[in-house]
Protein backbone atom coordinates (compact mmCIF):
# COMPACT_ATOMS: atom_id res chain seq x y z
CA UNK A 1 0.00 0.00 0.00
CA UNK A 2 1.32 3.50 -1.12
CA UNK A 3 1.24 5.64 1.73
CA UNK A 4 -1.30 8.85 1.51
CA UNK A 5 1.81 11.28 2.16
CA UNK A 6 3.01 10.45 -1.26
CA UNK A 7 0.09 10.13 -3.64
CA UNK A 8 0.83 13.85 -4.31
CA UNK A 9 4.07 13.08 -5.52
CA UNK A 10 3.05 10.20 -7.48
CA UNK A 11 0.63 12.08 -9.27
CA UNK A 12 3.09 14.67 -9.84
CA UNK A 13 5.07 12.28 -11.40
CA UNK A 14 2.70 10.39 -13.34
CA UNK A 15 1.31 13.92 -14.39
CA UNK A 16 5.14 14.70 -16.04
CA UNK A 17 5.52 11.13 -17.77
CA UNK A 18 2.46 11.86 -19.59
CA UNK A 19 3.52 15.44 -20.74
CA UNK A 20 7.04 13.90 -21.84
CA UNK A 21 5.34 11.41 -23.83
CA UNK A 22 2.53 14.23 -24.94
CA UNK A 23 5.75 16.12 -26.04
CA UNK A 24 7.42 13.51 -28.01
CA UNK A 25 4.10 12.75 -29.85
CA UNK A 26 4.20 15.98 -31.16
CA UNK A 27 7.73 16.18 -31.81
CA UNK A 28 7.43 13.03 -34.12
CA UNK A 29 3.68 14.45 -35.39
CA UNK A 30 5.78 17.94 -36.54
CA UNK A 31 8.33 16.00 -37.61
CA UNK A 32 6.06 13.41 -39.95
CA UNK A 33 4.56 16.46 -41.16
CA UNK A 34 7.85 17.98 -42.71
CA UNK A 35 8.24 15.25 -44.35
CA UNK A 36 5.16 14.59 -45.73
CA UNK A 37 4.71 18.55 -47.32
CA UNK A 38 8.23 19.71 -47.45
CA UNK A 39 8.55 21.45 -50.98
CA UNK A 40 12.35 20.70 -51.96
CA UNK A 41 13.22 18.68 -48.94
CA UNK A 42 16.26 19.96 -48.70
CA UNK A 43 16.78 19.71 -44.86
CA UNK A 44 17.33 16.33 -43.81
CA UNK A 45 13.54 15.62 -43.64
CA UNK A 46 13.86 11.94 -44.49
CA UNK A 47 16.89 11.36 -42.79
CA UNK A 48 14.49 12.77 -39.64
CA UNK A 49 12.26 9.75 -40.33
CA UNK A 50 14.91 7.47 -40.46
CA UNK A 51 16.04 8.70 -37.19
CA UNK A 52 12.73 8.32 -35.75
CA UNK A 53 12.85 4.65 -36.72
CA UNK A 54 9.61 3.33 -35.40
CA UNK A 55 8.13 6.20 -33.63
CA UNK A 56 7.28 7.16 -37.08
CA UNK A 57 5.08 4.10 -38.23
CA UNK A 58 1.80 4.87 -37.08
CA UNK A 59 1.77 8.30 -38.52
CA UNK A 60 3.43 7.27 -41.43
CA UNK A 61 0.50 4.27 -41.68
CA UNK A 62 -2.21 7.46 -40.80
CA UNK A 63 -0.97 9.59 -44.28
CA UNK A 64 -1.03 6.47 -46.11
CA UNK A 65 -4.79 7.08 -46.25
CA UNK A 66 -4.22 10.75 -47.49
CA UNK A 67 -4.57 14.11 -45.58
CA UNK A 68 -7.27 13.81 -42.68
CA UNK A 69 -10.69 15.97 -43.47
CA UNK A 70 -9.29 19.28 -41.31
CA UNK A 71 -5.68 19.37 -43.32
CA UNK A 72 -7.99 19.11 -46.60
CA UNK A 73 -10.24 21.58 -45.48
CA UNK A 74 -7.25 24.04 -44.82
CA UNK A 75 -5.48 23.53 -47.80
CA UNK A 76 -8.58 23.68 -49.41
CA UNK A 77 -9.11 27.35 -48.36
CA UNK A 78 -5.44 28.05 -49.35
CA UNK A 79 -5.64 26.99 -52.71
CA UNK A 80 -9.21 29.00 -53.10
CA UNK A 81 -7.25 31.95 -52.17
CA UNK A 82 -4.11 31.00 -54.27
CA UNK A 83 -6.75 30.74 -57.22
CA UNK A 84 -8.37 34.13 -55.96
CA UNK A 85 -4.82 36.07 -56.72
CA UNK A 86 -4.28 34.16 -59.54
CA UNK A 87 -7.69 35.74 -61.24
CA UNK A 88 -7.29 38.73 -60.19
CA UNK A 89 -3.62 39.37 -61.57
CA UNK A 90 -5.08 37.79 -64.65
CA UNK A 91 -8.09 40.49 -65.03
CA UNK A 92 -6.09 43.10 -64.25
CA UNK A 93 -3.69 42.12 -67.42
CA UNK A 94 -6.46 41.03 -69.21
CA UNK A 95 -5.55 37.20 -69.36
CA UNK A 96 -8.80 35.10 -68.47
CA UNK A 97 -7.57 31.74 -66.33
CA UNK A 98 -7.88 28.82 -68.42
CA UNK A 99 -9.41 26.70 -65.52
CA UNK A 100 -12.47 26.87 -63.26
CA UNK A 101 -11.87 27.36 -59.64
CA UNK A 102 -13.06 24.16 -58.47
CA UNK A 103 -11.08 22.22 -61.29
CA UNK A 104 -8.11 24.32 -59.63
CA UNK A 105 -8.63 23.35 -56.03
CA UNK A 106 -9.66 20.29 -57.20
CA UNK A 107 -6.69 19.08 -59.02
CA UNK A 108 -4.69 20.64 -56.30
CA UNK A 109 -6.18 18.95 -53.60
CA UNK A 110 -5.88 15.23 -55.41
CA UNK A 111 -1.82 15.95 -55.87
CA UNK A 112 -1.91 16.60 -52.10
CA UNK A 113 -3.45 13.31 -51.74
CA UNK A 114 -0.72 11.86 -53.54
CA UNK A 115 1.77 13.27 -52.58
CA UNK A 116 0.70 12.81 -48.93
CA UNK A 117 0.29 8.64 -49.56
CA UNK A 118 3.58 8.61 -51.65
CA UNK A 119 5.84 10.33 -49.39
CA UNK A 120 4.33 8.37 -46.36
CA UNK A 121 5.27 5.05 -48.08
CA UNK A 122 8.99 5.99 -48.56
CA UNK A 123 9.15 7.24 -45.18
CA UNK A 124 7.85 3.98 -44.37
CA UNK A 125 10.42 2.22 -46.67
CA UNK A 126 13.12 4.22 -45.79
CA UNK A 127 12.52 3.00 -41.99
CA UNK A 128 12.31 -0.79 -43.28
CA UNK A 129 10.55 -2.50 -40.35
CA UNK A 130 8.42 -5.28 -40.14
CA UNK A 131 5.49 -2.81 -38.62
CA UNK A 132 6.16 -0.33 -41.89
CA UNK A 133 6.56 -2.70 -44.11
CA UNK A 134 3.13 -3.95 -43.09
CA UNK A 135 1.19 -0.91 -43.26
CA UNK A 136 2.19 -0.48 -46.55
CA UNK A 137 0.95 -3.95 -47.43
CA UNK A 138 -2.08 -3.22 -45.37
CA UNK A 139 -3.42 -0.15 -47.52
CA UNK A 140 -2.00 -2.70 -51.02
CA UNK A 141 -4.35 -5.27 -50.05
CA UNK A 142 -7.29 -3.09 -49.56
CA UNK A 143 -6.77 -1.52 -53.08
CA UNK A 144 -6.41 -4.91 -54.42
CA UNK A 145 -10.07 -5.15 -52.53
CA UNK A 146 -11.03 -2.55 -54.08
CA UNK A 147 -12.22 -0.89 -50.80
CA UNK A 148 -9.21 1.85 -51.61
CA UNK A 149 -8.73 3.58 -54.80
CA UNK A 150 -6.10 5.22 -55.49
CA UNK A 151 -4.16 7.25 -58.94
CA UNK A 152 -2.66 5.25 -60.99
CA UNK A 153 0.48 7.13 -60.49
CA UNK A 154 0.47 6.86 -56.84
CA UNK A 155 -0.39 2.89 -57.18
CA UNK A 156 2.34 2.51 -59.09
CA UNK A 157 5.00 4.00 -56.96
CA UNK A 158 3.72 2.45 -53.63
CA UNK A 159 3.90 -0.91 -55.50
CA UNK A 160 6.86 -0.39 -56.60
CA UNK A 161 8.19 0.74 -53.00
CA UNK A 162 6.04 -2.03 -51.45
CA UNK A 163 8.56 -4.67 -53.98
CA UNK A 164 12.19 -2.52 -52.70
CA UNK A 165 14.26 -5.35 -50.80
Amino acid sequence: MIPWKLLPLLAILLGLALSTASCRDERTDRIVANWLLCTECSDNELDSIQALDHRAVEPLARALRGPTPAERQHMQLRFEALYDELAAHATRYGEPLSVTRQDYVNRLLENLDALYRVRAAEGLEVIGSSAADEALQNLLAEVDSGTVTLRPDVEARLRALAATP
